[in-house]
């Protein structure tokens, strides 16, 4: 039986690569010509770690190719398997902590696996002995998680604490994201507790929380391809862009939050298109649950409650009244999260020390907004500009001061992403107002994140830019582009379904490889 099954998926794969030798002949003289723009003389010179990576991606892209071609009815495993796959590049090559904030989710991956659900906020002595000397009080970590600080940018190439035994000794670290959902850890933290129960070297706290990480990213995206009726395509193509699996496969709570934003969309799709007396008190719990999961982690979200209003009234099978009950819980939840736990855990971040060097205060801010009117409306009016920096952006890998980018792809790129946004064909019989009106729930969350970080993060009176606000904060957004900016009408097209997949597949390999060129 297990040869008959081994013999048949090695035709199944035989088949498919003589039927796609054109495609895979593309894909892999354009990941080559893609490699080879970025490099320079240092890789020609010592070409060895840039050859290997090539050969994993060439190896990875071809068989997701071919999984692909073989699987296509069944898009959600194929997603599974391509974000898997070249995001577990990703969390081994990438180098130490160069994702935004990763020290900090890291330390509270660290203090969830000891089963610190809430991490506690304590007073140095001689047992948990301050990091630097000078802050006495923060939460409690290990020393090997310091060791990660210390060497944020590197590869295992340039230090020599990887590959010794994890150091459980506690210190203490002024943060750790306290503030965020527990839950938000939990894969991460995880894999870090499979890393001191196997007793494996310390780089296996990091390798390992990145992958249970991703994996669960790679779960919330194959769940959300199989929910959708329609768009499958562009939610996968989408949720590959190597920016965001980069941010799935760190030990970012991001990981969670985009994931969700995908699933959402997904629900709220499934609700519009279900049919008459089809959605129950079961769909609008599970929709209110997910606002509530992805609010928390980033508050603005809590508008995609809203979207519960937008579905057609005849498509409920109860009281269209019971909607306005679930919002006002959802609301509830947030509300009691924020002033209860969140907002008074914030206070022990390292954020506040910034804040008052700065002239960072919120109330000091909403005051000066309040009297200077038209430089408020003139910086609220701006917010829109910055779009452009955003997308943009999306095609700059890692994040300052680790960024790099291709000048390759970013010829291909954009375009490849506006096309599936406006042109990917889909037979689109959503009313215009549920369009207008989902836009105007992504503009409130768009501008609600630009306020709170005018708010929070941007000097008293400085009209001039909104600090700290970055891509990564709107990609639960990304997935209801297409959904309201597409103009094609026309029924969709196995071809350009294919050319989309494998444009994917080649965009994620030569990130991968660009990774190579960059730092080994």
């Amino acid at each position: 039986m297990i040869l008959k099954l081994s013999y048949k998926i090695t035709e199944d794969y035989k088949n498919a690569f003589l039927q796609n030798r054109k495609a895979i002949l593309i894909f892999f003289i354009l990941t080559l010509i893609s490699t080879l723009s970025t490099f320079n003389m240092a890789n020609y010179l010592h070409p060895e770690m840039e050859i290997i990576i090539f050969i994993l991606v060439m190896i990875l892209g071809i068989f997701c190719i071919l999984y692909y071609k073989i699987h296509n009815t069944e898009l959600h495993k194929v997603a599974f398997v391509v974000i898997l796959c070249f995001g577990l590049v990703f969390a081994f090559l990438s180098p130490m902590l160069i994702i935004p904030d990763e020290f900090e989710h890291f330390t509270h991956s660290e203090i969830t696996s000891r089963g610190e659900l809430f991490p506690e906020y304590v007073t140095a002595s001689k047992e948990v002995p301050s990091w630097d000397g000078n802050h006495f009080q923060g939460y409690r970590t290990i020393g090997s998680v310091l060791d990660f600080a210390w060497n944020d940018g590197n590869t295992v190439f340039n230090v020599d604490f990887d590959n010794k035994p994890i150091n459980e000794s506690y210190i203490l670290y002024t943060s750790s994201f306290a503030h965020n959902p527990p839950y938000g850890y939990f894969a991460q933290a995880f894999g870090v507790f499979l890393a001191k129960l196997f007793d494996l070297n310390a780089i296996w706290l990091l390798w390992l929380g990145r992958a249970f990480n991703l994996v669960l990213y790679a779960s919330l995206i194959a769940l959300s391809v199989k929910k959708a009726p329609v768009l499958k395509v562009p939610i996968m193509a989408i949720a590959c862009l190597p920016i965001i699996v980069m941010q799935g496969a760190s030990m970012s709570i991001d990981s969670m939050s985009n994931g969700l934003g995908f699933l959402i969309f997904s629900f709220f799709l499934s609700m519009l298109k279900s049919g008459e007396n089809s959605v129950g008190l079961k769909d609008i719990a599970i929709f209110t649950l997910l606002t509530i999961l992805i609010a928390l982690c980033r508050t603005p979200y809590l508008a995609f409650i809203f979207l519960l209003l937008f579905i057609p009234i005849k498509n409920y099978k109860t009281k269209f009244y019971y909607l306005f009950l679930f919002i006002i819980c959802a609301s509830a939840v947030c509300l009691l999260w924020s002033q209860l736990y969140s907002v008074p855990t914030y206070y022990n971040s390292f954020r506040i020390d910034h804040a008052l060097k700065s002239n960072i205060n919120m109330t000091n801010q909403i005051s000066f907004m309040t009297t200077h009117l038209p430089e408020t409306m003139f910086t609220l009016i701006q917010i829109p500009k910055s779009i452009g920096i955003h997308f943009n952006s999306l095609f700059i890998y890692s994040f300052h001061p680790y960024e790099y980018t291709s000048e390759f792809l970013n010829l291909i790129c954009p375009i490849l992403l506006c096309g599936i946004i406006f042109l990917y064909p889909y037979k689109n019989d959503f009313k215009i107002k549920t369009r207008v009106l989902t836009f105007l729930i992504l503009a409130l969350i768009y501008y609600g994140i630009n306020i709170i970080q005018f708010l929070t993060w941007t000097p008293v009176g400085d009209f001039k830019e909104i600090l700290g606000v970055s891509v990564r904060y709107f990609i639960p957004l990304m997935p209801f582009l297409p959904f309201v900016f597409n103009l094609n009408n026309n029924e969709s097209s196995a071809k350009i379904d294919d050319l989309i997949i494998i444009a994917a597949i080649f965009i994620l390999a030569s990130v991968c490889a660009l990774t190579a060129v960059k730092y080994y």
